[in-house]
């Protein structure tokens, strides 16, 4: 069986690549992002890439692979709440990256204003970073190009706030071997302390940036 993996970032994607691996060997496998493996050596190699490993998976947009879509016997993705995944990126980013270190909370009293300062500076700053599920798994930033890629490519769709059991799910109907050991993303083991609901300002600038992930992800979801 080859599968491709479309990992969001944000989304559970090394979660479920880990879990994926597990059913391959080492040497079957092409992770990007993984031991220094690029986007653009993917995109150099693709062909080849594609038609010789058994997991293709990482930060790739869909509309990169799709020439080669055939050749995969299941296409995995994931989708996740805008605002969950706004804070999951908040926490991520000002932790491993020097330019936002800045905006790293210090105490639960300035995590807040962080948090608002991060949307209006990372998201609205950078285009490319708004509506970023629609635009990886679509042809451009809209839930109507991503959706009808998931229904031409019968593209599975895991979701993110019950990774465990849509993957046990996913294994099961595909007759595939499970691993259970695939490690936690540390980043998200730290204390939520900002919520949905405690902060109107937060939520309307995420409610209006990622109306189209929302769109997308209330599809799915059959919402």
């Amino acid at each position: 069986m080859k599968i491709l993996h479309i990992s969001v970032p944000k989304n559970g994607g090394t979660f479920i690549a880990n879990h994926l691996a597990c059913n391959f060997k080492p040497d079957q496998c092409f992770i990007v992002d993984l031991h220094n493996v690029s986007l653009d050596s993917f995109l150099k190699d693709a062909d080849r890439i594609t038609e010789e490993f058994s997991l293709v998976a990482g930060h790739i947009p869909f509309r990169f692979v799709a020439p080669f879509a055939k050749r995969f016997d299941m296409i995995v993705s994931s989708y996740r709440d805008p605002w969950s995944r706004a804070w999951s990126a908040f926490k991520y980013i000002t932790h491993q990256d020097p330019k936002w270190n800045h905006l790293r909370p210090r105490s639960a009293e300035d995590t807040a204003e962080n948090f608002s300062r991060f949307i209006e500076d990372y998201f609205v700053s950078n285009r490319f970073t708004r509506n970023n599920q629609c635009g990886y798994l679509g042809e451009d930033n809209r839930p109507e190009s991503a959706l009808m890629n998931i229904a031409q490519y019968r593209i599975r769709m895991l979701w993110c706030g019950s990774l465990k059991e849509d993957i046990e799910k996913l294994f099961f109907a595909e007759k595939l071997r499970l691993k259970q050991n695939a490690p936690k993303n540390e980043a998200d083991d730290a204390p939520v302390v900002v919520r949905r609901g405690q902060y109107p300002l937060i939520d309307d600038r995420i409610d209006y940036w990622f109306a189209g992930d929302s769109a997308l992800c209330a599809t799915l979801r059959g919402c």
